[in-house]
């Protein structure tokens, strides 16, 4: 490579007769002379200001020489950029072998602009981002300068939360990212300042004097609540008699009828209509009255569904191209790809409005309309409005829901409750929620408060004060806080399950307590599904050493000496593998069934799934079968019995390993608690769990 260079030098210096000057000062560049180098470009940098000021910026910009200046550097790639047009075209030919073209010099002003916003960064400031933004109008970096400078200047508005100050930015960054995360602060801070002390008439003039403002929702909300704080008869009927134009007033009429019909009967009901006769649900009521006895399952018939009760009468005609399950009164039906609701009566309570559409829950369901969800109530009222990119499910009172790349919280109202700001958003358990904010997860109450802040790549509510979380591909405990428990970090934490969770890191295995502290030491060794073999159950938990199975107590005590192969879940009578085949011993080790098995698994309650003959069978608590090993696989279902499967075809054998349904069905699964769905090439069938009777359309055969 130095011989090409020389060479090249050579034939240089022949063709061109003698190198310029400025040709010596790259020359001498090229080679780290940085004195010759700079004194050179100073000589010249008049005559040729591009070419020298490249050159003085380049030697300016790197760290390796004592002239390292980045305001040089930067003043002087001006020069060249603002120059280079002008310099001589043969001097620009011969200097192309140095590097001195257009593109080279927009290179390394966007690296002197890296640099510089780079020291934006570092101070963090919305002067110094201001300074960036005039100086470096070209910058790739512009649009993050302008989303820091405002994000910075959002903080400061946050910390103020006044409305007046949110008004000021308003009027002056119409542009800016965080506009309409200013303007929802305003409308609330404008809110709560109008509304200070929380009383019906600050609520009812706030309505009056900001009639477009969001929170208008939440203060008709706040005067129904406080109206009907008492949930009484009176308060409900002085609610509708004073707030007619509450958008509560459906809400409370039905609470209304639901208070006076505590004792339901259909003479109550026509009291009831006596009573309010401008009661605007009446033909909802008749329907519920006729039809709440119904019960109904959906049922399919020559490709269309409709519904049948428990005694196999088709109520509901097959008119559908699908049904959901009764809930509430309502199924879910499609009809042209469209779906709406129908009352047990198959009367269209709710159009075709929908390209998705969910079960009733608490009197909601999410619906979905061009990929856009929302959330209406069983008149078919929205009260999320059909916009949102994702919804969740109502959790405590409280629905996630995704617009704009942001999710917020809302309530069975349609109020919001947490403001968007989270990057992800989960469901609401025991009163708090995992969010994502700026790629860190954390976890918030249910006003928006963080219970964990989000400084951590993954996190978990671990126990009762403390949390797992992930940094770098490594896990630790940490106390809600954020400060660490132990500095004790592990490739992997499991659940905490009876005051132990599982623990691994370079392959050893161990466990630590509710206090996130060690109990058992990492002397195990990981072994197939550790994780939840490992984990504890009735005391008791499977590990591996020296490549035997044994069996540990929850002070890491050796119960079952490591001597096994393979060892199932520990239980009554427990399936182990010492080498001979699969066999089982009880609670005293002592060897109950003969190692017999090509395969087996512990014993659930008084039965055992075992594989003889590469087949699958049930075997009992003296090791006889009472379902034959003949089946491809067998699923327990709990309060059942087992749904077995050959060639692809399943069937149903309860718990005493009589035949329900013969192997001959396309489909067997639980449906939930009541039920299994079946259905074959001729028929849909179900089974009833707590009656034990087949449910099928009358006419059909058994």
């Amino acid at each position: 490579m130095r011989y090409n260079l020389i060479v090249l030098l050579v034939f240089c210096a022949s063709f061109y007769s003698k190198a310029t000057s400025i040709e010596k000062g790259y020359q001498a560049l090229k080679i780290y002379n940085y004195f010759e180098a700079k004194r050179i470009f100073n000589k010249s940098l008049k005559k040729d200001s591009a070419t020298c000021a490249f050159g003085l910026a380049t030697i300016h910009f790197r760290r390796d020489n004592p002239f390292h200046s980045i305001d040089s550097a930067f003043r002087y790639i001006q020069i060249a950029e603002r120059n280079f047009n002008f310099t001589d075209e043969k001097l620009r030919k011969k200097l192309v072998v140095y590097g001195f073209e257009n593109i080279e010099i927009i290179h390394l002003r966007d690296s002197i602009t890296a640099h510089y916003f780079k020291l934006a960064l570092e101070e963090n400031s919305i002067s110094g981002f201001n300074h960036f933004i005039k100086m470096h109008p070209w910058a790739k970096e512009m649009n993050r300068a302008v989303y820091k400078r405002d994000a910075l200047l959002y903080d400061y508005l946050k910390l103020k939360n006044e409305s007046s100050f949110y008004k000021a930015f308003l009027d002056s960054n119409a542009s800016s990212y965080f506009y309409k995360l200013a303007f929802i602060d305003y409308e609330l801070a404008l809110y709560k300042e109008q509304t200070v002390d929380g009383t019906v008439e600050q609520y009812a003039n706030f309505i009056v004097n900001y009639p477009t403002n969001r929170h208008v929702i939440d203060a008709e909300d706040r005067i129904y609540e406080i109206t009907v704080q008492y949930n009484k008869i009176e308060d409900y009927e002085h609610f509708i008699s004073t707030y007619s134009n509450n958008h509560n007033i459906d809400d409370a009429w039905r609470k209304l009828y639901q208070l006076f019909m505590v004792e339901y009967s259909e003479n109550r009901a026509e009291e009831f209509k006596s009573t309010y006769p401008n009661y605007p649900f009446k033909e909802e009521l008749e329907q519920e009255i006729t039809y709440a006895q119904r019960e109904l399952v959906p049922m399919q018939v020559n490709g269309l569904f409709g519904a049948m009760n428990y005694d196999g009468e088709l109520l509901i005609p097959a008119v559908y191209q699908s049904m959901s399950f009764y809930k509430e009164g309502l199924a879910v039906v499609e009809k042209n790809g469209r779906f709406g609701y129908v009352d047990k009566g198959n009367k269209l309570v709710i159009s075709y409005n929908y390209d998705a559409a969910s079960p009733f829950e608490n009197g909601r369901a999410v619906v979905m309309i061009d990929e856009k969800y929302g959330v209406i109530d069983r008149n078919g009222r929205q009260i999320l409005p059909v916009m949102f990119d994702e919804i969740g499910v109502f959790s405590e009172g409280l629905i996630y829901a995704l617009r704009d790349s942001l999710y917020a919280y809302y309530d069975n109202r349609g109020s919001i409750r947490i403001d968007a700001r989270f990057e992800e958003a989960y469901s609401f358990q025991n009163g708090r929620a995992k969010v994502q904010v700026e790629g860190k997860q954390a976890y918030i109450n249910n006003v928006g408060d963080y219970i964990i802040p989000p400084i951590y790549d993954n996190v978990k509510i671990f126990g009762d004060t403390l949390c797992l979380f992930e940094k770098e591909g490594k896990y630790g405990i940490a106390r809600l806080s954020g400060e660490l428990v132990d500095t004790m970090v592990y490739d992997f934490i499991g659940e905490l399950k009876e005051g132990r969770a599982i623990v691994s890191l370079n392959r050893k295995v161990g466990y630590i307590g509710a206090d996130g502290l060690v109990k058992i030491p990492l002397e195990f060794e990981e072994f197939p599904n550790y994780i939840e073999r490992g984990t504890f159950k009735s005391s008791m938990g499977i590990a591996f050493k020296n490549g035997k199975y044994g069996v540990i107590d929850k002070e890491g005590k050796q119960i079952l000496p490591f001597k096994y192969q393979q060892l199932g879940f520990v239980s009554q009578l427990t399936a182990f593998n010492k080498g001979k085949g699969w066999g089982y011993f009880n609670l005293n080790y002592d060897i109950t069934i003969k190692p017999t098995f090509e395969f087996a698994e512990s014993f659930v309650d008084s039965f055992a799934l075992v594989q003889k003959d590469n087949k699958w069978g049930v075997i009992d608590t003296s090791g006889n079968f009472f379902i034959a090993p003949k089946f491809d696989e067998i699923e327990f279902i709990e309060n059942v019995g087992f749904i077995v499967t050959l060639e692809n075809k399943s069937g149903l054998y309860d718990m005493e390993g009589k035949m329900v349904f013969p192997v001959k069905q396309s489909q067997i699964r639980k449906l939930n608690d009541q039920m299994l769905l079946v259905t074959n090439e001729e028929e849909m069938m179900y089974y009833v769990i707590e009656e034990k009777r087949i449910l099928r359309l009358k006419g059909k055969d058994e």
